[in-house]
Protein backbone atom coordinates (compact mmCIF):
# COMPACT_ATOMS: atom_id res chain seq x y z
CA UNK A 1 0.00 0.00 0.00
CA UNK A 2 0.97 3.65 -0.33
CA UNK A 3 1.71 5.62 2.84
CA UNK A 4 -0.83 8.48 3.05
CA UNK A 5 1.71 10.62 4.87
CA UNK A 6 4.88 10.47 2.77
CA UNK A 7 3.73 8.57 -0.33
CA UNK A 8 6.23 5.73 -0.16
CA UNK A 9 5.17 2.16 -0.95
CA UNK A 10 5.12 -0.20 2.03
CA UNK A 11 3.87 -3.82 2.35
CA UNK A 12 0.20 -4.23 3.19
CA UNK A 13 -0.42 -4.51 6.93
CA UNK A 14 2.84 -2.82 7.89
CA UNK A 15 3.48 0.64 9.24
CA UNK A 16 5.54 3.25 7.43
CA UNK A 17 8.49 4.50 9.50
CA UNK A 18 7.38 8.12 9.01
CA UNK A 19 4.09 7.56 10.79
CA UNK A 20 5.43 6.81 14.26
CA UNK A 21 2.43 6.34 16.55
CA UNK A 22 -0.08 7.45 13.90
CA UNK A 23 -2.89 4.89 13.44
CA UNK A 24 -2.09 2.47 10.66
CA UNK A 25 -4.55 2.84 7.81
CA UNK A 26 -5.95 0.05 5.68
CA UNK A 27 -5.52 -0.42 1.97
CA UNK A 28 -9.32 -0.19 1.70
CA UNK A 29 -10.67 3.40 1.51
CA UNK A 30 -14.05 2.54 3.07
CA UNK A 31 -12.43 0.94 6.11
CA UNK A 32 -10.15 3.98 6.35
CA UNK A 33 -13.21 6.22 6.67
CA UNK A 34 -14.41 4.34 9.75
CA UNK A 35 -10.88 4.17 11.13
CA UNK A 36 -10.22 7.86 10.54
CA UNK A 37 -13.49 9.02 12.09
CA UNK A 38 -13.12 6.60 15.00
CA UNK A 39 -9.58 7.74 15.79
CA UNK A 40 -10.28 11.46 15.46
CA UNK A 41 -10.04 13.96 18.28
CA UNK A 42 -13.79 14.54 18.05
CA UNK A 43 -14.46 10.86 18.73
CA UNK A 44 -12.10 10.95 21.72
CA UNK A 45 -13.96 13.98 23.07
CA UNK A 46 -17.25 12.11 22.53
CA UNK A 47 -16.02 9.12 24.55
CA UNK A 48 -14.88 11.43 27.35
CA UNK A 49 -18.15 13.39 27.37
CA UNK A 50 -20.26 10.24 27.47
CA UNK A 51 -18.18 8.74 30.28
CA UNK A 52 -18.47 11.95 32.32
CA UNK A 53 -22.22 12.06 31.65
CA UNK A 54 -22.63 8.51 32.98
CA UNK A 55 -20.56 9.41 36.06
CA UNK A 56 -22.75 12.45 36.77
CA UNK A 57 -25.87 10.31 36.33
CA UNK A 58 -24.64 7.85 38.95
CA UNK A 59 -23.74 10.64 41.38
CA UNK A 60 -27.11 12.32 40.83
CA UNK A 61 -29.03 9.09 41.44
CA UNK A 62 -27.07 8.42 44.63
CA UNK A 63 -27.52 11.89 46.09
CA UNK A 64 -31.10 12.48 44.94
CA UNK A 65 -32.86 10.23 47.45
CA UNK A 66 -32.79 12.19 50.72
CA UNK A 67 -36.28 11.44 52.09
CA UNK A 68 -35.13 9.59 55.20
CA UNK A 69 -32.46 12.18 55.86
CA UNK A 70 -35.16 14.84 55.97
CA UNK A 71 -37.17 12.63 58.33
CA UNK A 72 -34.18 12.35 60.65
CA UNK A 73 -33.82 16.11 60.73
CA UNK A 74 -37.56 16.51 61.38
CA UNK A 75 -37.57 13.91 64.16
CA UNK A 76 -36.24 16.47 66.62
CA UNK A 77 -39.33 18.65 66.11
CA UNK A 78 -41.68 15.81 67.11
CA UNK A 79 -39.66 14.47 70.00
CA UNK A 80 -38.74 11.22 68.22
CA UNK A 81 -35.35 9.64 68.82
CA UNK A 82 -33.52 10.04 65.46
CA UNK A 83 -31.37 6.97 66.17
CA UNK A 84 -34.39 4.80 65.47
CA UNK A 85 -34.26 5.86 61.83
CA UNK A 86 -30.52 5.33 61.34
CA UNK A 87 -30.82 1.64 60.26
CA UNK A 88 -33.45 2.60 57.67
CA UNK A 89 -31.29 5.47 56.47
CA UNK A 90 -28.29 3.19 55.99
CA UNK A 91 -30.39 0.64 54.13
CA UNK A 92 -31.88 3.40 52.01
CA UNK A 93 -28.40 4.73 51.14
CA UNK A 94 -27.24 1.25 50.11
CA UNK A 95 -30.34 0.77 47.96
CA UNK A 96 -29.75 4.15 46.31
CA UNK A 97 -26.16 3.22 45.44
CA UNK A 98 -27.10 -0.20 44.05
CA UNK A 99 -30.04 1.26 42.14
CA UNK A 100 -27.88 4.00 40.65
CA UNK A 101 -25.26 1.52 39.50
CA UNK A 102 -27.85 -0.87 38.06
CA UNK A 103 -29.69 1.89 36.18
CA UNK A 104 -26.39 3.15 34.76
CA UNK A 105 -25.36 -0.23 33.29
CA UNK A 106 -26.63 0.65 29.76
CA UNK A 107 -24.72 3.93 29.82
CA UNK A 108 -21.59 2.20 31.09
CA UNK A 109 -21.81 -0.38 28.30
CA UNK A 110 -22.20 2.31 25.63
CA UNK A 111 -19.24 4.23 27.06
CA UNK A 112 -17.23 1.00 26.99
CA UNK A 113 -18.22 0.50 23.34
CA UNK A 114 -17.00 4.02 22.50
CA UNK A 115 -13.62 3.42 24.11
CA UNK A 116 -13.25 0.01 22.44
CA UNK A 117 -13.94 1.51 19.02
CA UNK A 118 -11.56 4.40 19.63
CA UNK A 119 -8.72 2.15 20.79
CA UNK A 120 -9.26 -0.17 17.83
CA UNK A 121 -9.29 2.74 15.39
CA UNK A 122 -6.11 4.11 16.95
CA UNK A 123 -4.37 0.76 16.58
CA UNK A 124 -0.94 0.78 14.97
CA UNK A 125 -0.55 -2.99 14.55
CA UNK A 126 -2.95 -3.48 11.64
CA UNK A 127 -5.05 -1.35 9.36
CA UNK A 128 -8.29 -3.11 10.28
CA UNK A 129 -10.98 -2.12 12.79
CA UNK A 130 -12.49 -4.35 15.45
CA UNK A 131 -16.28 -4.58 15.54
CA UNK A 132 -16.50 -5.34 19.28
CA UNK A 133 -17.70 -1.84 20.11
CA UNK A 134 -20.23 -1.94 17.28
CA UNK A 135 -21.58 -5.25 18.59
CA UNK A 136 -22.23 -3.67 21.99
CA UNK A 137 -24.03 -0.78 20.27
CA UNK A 138 -26.13 -3.28 18.35
CA UNK A 139 -27.12 -5.20 21.48
CA UNK A 140 -28.05 -1.99 23.32
CA UNK A 141 -30.09 -0.80 20.32
CA UNK A 142 -32.01 -4.11 20.27
CA UNK A 143 -32.72 -3.85 24.02
CA UNK A 144 -33.92 -0.26 23.61
CA UNK A 145 -36.05 -1.34 20.64
CA UNK A 146 -37.76 -4.04 22.70
CA UNK A 147 -38.33 -1.57 25.54
CA UNK A 148 -39.96 0.92 23.17
CA UNK A 149 -42.26 -1.79 21.78
CA UNK A 150 -43.34 -2.79 25.29
CA UNK A 151 -43.93 0.84 26.20
CA UNK A 152 -46.07 1.38 23.09
CA UNK A 153 -48.13 -1.72 23.90
CA UNK A 154 -48.66 -0.50 27.48
CA UNK A 155 -49.72 2.96 26.27
CA UNK A 156 -52.10 1.40 23.72
CA UNK A 157 -53.66 -0.62 26.53
CA UNK A 158 -54.38 2.60 28.44
CA UNK A 159 -55.87 4.19 25.32
CA UNK A 160 -58.18 1.19 24.79
CA UNK A 161 -59.10 1.26 28.47
CA UNK A 162 -59.87 4.99 28.21
CA UNK A 163 -62.14 4.42 25.20
CA UNK A 164 -63.90 1.55 26.97
CA UNK A 165 -64.54 3.68 30.07
CA UNK A 166 -66.03 6.53 28.03
CA UNK A 167 -68.13 4.14 25.94
CA UNK A 168 -69.44 2.43 29.07
CA UNK A 169 -70.34 5.74 30.70
CA UNK A 170 -72.00 7.01 27.55
CA UNK A 171 -74.11 3.87 27.11
CA UNK A 172 -75.14 3.67 30.75
CA UNK A 173 -76.28 7.30 30.78
CA UNK A 174 -77.67 7.59 27.25
CA UNK A 175 -80.94 9.49 27.17
CA UNK A 176 -80.74 10.33 30.83
CA UNK A 177 -81.26 13.93 31.87
CA UNK A 178 -79.36 13.19 35.05
CA UNK A 179 -76.25 12.62 32.93
CA UNK A 180 -76.33 16.23 31.74
CA UNK A 181 -77.03 17.66 35.19
CA UNK A 182 -73.93 16.35 36.91
CA UNK A 183 -71.80 18.83 38.79
CA UNK A 184 -68.04 19.02 38.89
CA UNK A 185 -67.98 17.02 42.09
CA UNK A 186 -69.83 14.04 40.69
CA UNK A 187 -67.66 10.88 40.77
CA UNK A 188 -68.58 9.86 37.22
CA UNK A 189 -67.71 13.31 35.88
CA UNK A 190 -64.39 13.21 37.70
CA UNK A 191 -63.75 9.73 36.36
CA UNK A 192 -64.53 10.86 32.82
CA UNK A 193 -62.22 13.84 33.15
CA UNK A 194 -59.41 11.68 34.53
CA UNK A 195 -59.93 9.18 31.72
CA UNK A 196 -59.70 11.93 29.10
CA UNK A 197 -56.47 13.25 30.60
CA UNK A 198 -54.98 9.78 30.85
CA UNK A 199 -56.02 9.05 27.27
CA UNK A 200 -54.41 12.24 25.95
CA UNK A 201 -51.28 11.52 27.97
CA UNK A 202 -51.14 7.97 26.60
CA UNK A 203 -51.44 9.24 23.02
CA UNK A 204 -48.59 11.71 23.58
CA UNK A 205 -46.48 8.95 25.10
CA UNK A 206 -47.21 6.68 22.12
CA UNK A 207 -46.13 9.40 19.68
CA UNK A 208 -42.89 10.00 21.59
CA UNK A 209 -42.17 6.26 21.81
CA UNK A 210 -42.82 5.80 18.09
CA UNK A 211 -40.30 8.56 17.30
CA UNK A 212 -37.76 6.89 19.57
CA UNK A 213 -38.59 3.50 18.06
CA UNK A 214 -37.72 4.85 14.61
CA UNK A 215 -34.54 6.28 16.12
CA UNK A 216 -33.53 2.87 17.50
CA UNK A 217 -34.25 1.24 14.13
CA UNK A 218 -32.00 3.80 12.45
CA UNK A 219 -29.25 3.12 15.00
CA UNK A 220 -29.54 -0.62 14.39
CA UNK A 221 -29.41 -0.19 10.61
CA UNK A 222 -26.43 2.14 10.80
CA UNK A 223 -24.44 -0.21 13.05
CA UNK A 224 -25.17 -3.19 10.78
CA UNK A 225 -24.10 -1.23 7.71
CA UNK A 226 -20.87 -0.02 9.31
CA UNK A 227 -20.05 -3.56 10.41
CA UNK A 228 -20.67 -4.70 6.85
CA UNK A 229 -18.25 -2.02 5.60
CA UNK A 230 -15.56 -3.33 7.95
CA UNK A 231 -16.11 -6.94 6.85
CA UNK A 232 -16.53 -6.41 3.11
CA UNK A 233 -14.73 -3.13 2.43
CA UNK A 234 -17.66 -1.85 0.36
CA UNK A 235 -18.48 1.83 1.06
CA UNK A 236 -21.95 2.57 2.36
CA UNK A 237 -23.29 6.08 2.97
CA UNK A 238 -26.77 5.01 4.11
CA UNK A 239 -26.65 6.77 7.46
CA UNK A 240 -30.23 8.04 7.93
CA UNK A 241 -30.63 11.79 8.11
CA UNK A 242 -33.37 11.14 10.66
CA UNK A 243 -30.72 9.72 13.00
CA UNK A 244 -28.51 12.79 12.57
CA UNK A 245 -31.37 15.26 13.01
CA UNK A 246 -32.77 13.49 16.09
CA UNK A 247 -29.36 13.57 17.77
CA UNK A 248 -29.35 17.32 17.28
CA UNK A 249 -32.91 17.52 18.64
CA UNK A 250 -32.13 15.34 21.66
CA UNK A 251 -29.01 17.40 22.31
CA UNK A 252 -30.90 20.70 22.21
CA UNK A 253 -33.67 19.37 24.49
CA UNK A 254 -31.14 17.95 26.95
CA UNK A 255 -29.21 21.22 26.91
CA UNK A 256 -32.32 23.28 27.69
CA UNK A 257 -33.27 20.87 30.46
CA UNK A 258 -29.74 21.03 31.84
CA UNK A 259 -29.82 24.81 32.00
CA UNK A 260 -33.03 24.74 34.05
CA UNK A 261 -31.67 21.93 36.26
CA UNK A 262 -28.62 23.97 37.20
CA UNK A 263 -30.74 26.00 39.63
CA UNK A 264 -32.35 23.05 41.43
CA UNK A 265 -29.68 20.34 41.07
CA UNK A 266 -26.29 21.57 39.78
CA UNK A 267 -24.85 18.05 39.43
CA UNK A 268 -27.78 16.84 37.35
CA UNK A 269 -27.68 20.04 35.30
CA UNK A 270 -24.00 19.69 34.47
CA UNK A 271 -24.55 16.03 33.59
CA UNK A 272 -27.38 16.96 31.22
CA UNK A 273 -25.25 19.64 29.55
CA UNK A 274 -22.39 17.19 29.09
CA UNK A 275 -24.77 14.62 27.62
CA UNK A 276 -26.24 17.26 25.31
CA UNK A 277 -22.79 18.14 24.01
CA UNK A 278 -22.15 14.43 23.39
CA UNK A 279 -25.37 14.06 21.37
CA UNK A 280 -24.55 17.06 19.19
CA UNK A 281 -21.02 15.75 18.65
CA UNK A 282 -22.46 12.35 17.72
CA UNK A 283 -24.58 14.00 15.04
CA UNK A 284 -21.50 15.77 13.66
CA UNK A 285 -19.50 12.54 13.51
CA UNK A 286 -22.34 10.69 11.79
CA UNK A 287 -22.64 13.49 9.25
CA UNK A 288 -18.89 13.45 8.63
CA UNK A 289 -18.87 9.68 8.12
CA UNK A 290 -21.81 9.96 5.72
CA UNK A 291 -20.07 12.68 3.68
CA UNK A 292 -16.82 10.72 3.47
CA UNK A 293 -18.63 7.59 2.33
CA UNK A 294 -20.53 9.62 -0.26
CA UNK A 295 -17.22 10.90 -1.64
CA UNK A 296 -16.07 7.30 -2.10
CA UNK A 297 -19.28 6.27 -3.83
CA UNK A 298 -19.50 9.36 -6.01
CA UNK A 299 -15.99 10.78 -6.40
CA UNK A 300 -15.72 14.25 -7.91
CA UNK A 301 -15.02 14.33 -11.65
CA UNK A 302 -11.37 15.10 -12.33
CA UNK A 303 -10.65 17.63 -15.12
CA UNK A 304 -9.09 16.20 -18.26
Amino acid sequence: MICPNCGRTVPDGTQCPCMGSTPLLSSNPAVNVIKTVGSSTQFLVLAILYSVSVLFSVVTAITADSTLENLIYSAYDYGIDPSLLYPFANQNALSAVLGAIFSSVPGILIATALWLHFSSSRGTATGGVSTAGMTIWKVMAIISLVGCCLGILAALFFVILFIAVLANMGSSNAGSYHFYSYGYGDPEVLLAGASVLLGILAVVVIMALVLYLIYDICVLKTVNRMKNVVHTGMPDNRIPRYLIVMNYVFGIIAGIGGLFSLFSSPIAGVGSLVGAAGMILTARLLSECRNRMTMLLYPPVQPV
